[in-house]
């Protein structure tokens, strides 16, 4: 098994669930689909992870065109924070 980046088990599970299938060139709206569910799981488990460690741990599952995938990755990342924090301010929950 992998090193988790994630406190939660069920997080990890779905973050590789989302970067073991195509991404990039190969893109597909399952794809989308995908990183929502992510996202879902990881606001529902209340989790964090750091920019680094995620690039990173996508990366691993995509080493090819590296700095084409670090570059899609980080907004990915973006996009997740922005997403948790606007559930959070939909829910009550201080997001800072």
């Amino acid at each position: 098994m992998k090193k988790s980046i994630f406190r939660s088990q069920k997080t990890q599970e779905a973050f590789e669930k989302w970067v073991g299938g195509p991404l990039g060139p190969n893109y597909h709206p399952c794809d989308d689909e995908r990183f929502y569910s992510f996202v879902n799981i990881y606001f529902k488990e209340n989790d964090h992870v750091e920019k680094d460690a995620f690039v990173k741990a996508a990366k691993k599952h995509h080493p090819t065109s590296r700095e084409n995938k670090r570059g899609m990755y980080q907004k990915y990342y973006d996009k997740l924070q922005i997403i948790t924090a606007f559930l959070k301010s939909q829910n009550g929950v201080d997001t800072i």
